[in-house]
């Protein structure tokens, strides 16, 4: 059963320089398998739980792809690091699963 994870993360490009980052604001909460978050990322968010802190390095190719006349995505071509840390992780329920994607309090559709 796919886990619904809430995380901050801060994101910095190879340099060091901060592209993005979720302190000051809500975490970000994804679905395991919901393709929600780059593939890089949720690979090696997989064996972390509430509480973990990691730094994550995703290459180019597991994060937005290479640069190219295709993909004109502002990072695409960059390896990204993320300094994360898991705020909570719950079992998704099933009408998160059939929905695909998780329901915050107060969601509805």
């Amino acid at each position: 059963m796919p886990r619904v994870i809430s995380f901050h993360y801060t994101l910095k490009d190879r340099t060091g320089l901060t592209l993005d980052s979720s302190q000051a604001k809500p975490p970000l909460t994804y679905m395991e398998g919901a393709d929600m978050i780059i593939e890089g990322l949720e690979k090696q968010m997989l064996p972390l739980n509430k509480g973990d802190k990691k730094k994550i390095v995703v290459p180019a190719a597991e994060a937005y792809g290479p640069k190219g006349p295709e993909n004109r995505h502002p990072l695409a071509g960059k390896e990204l690091t993320f300094d994360v840390e898991i705020v909570s992780v719950r079992e998704a329920t099933q009408e998160e699963i059939e929905h695909g994607h998780p329901h915050e309090e107060g969601h509805s559709h």
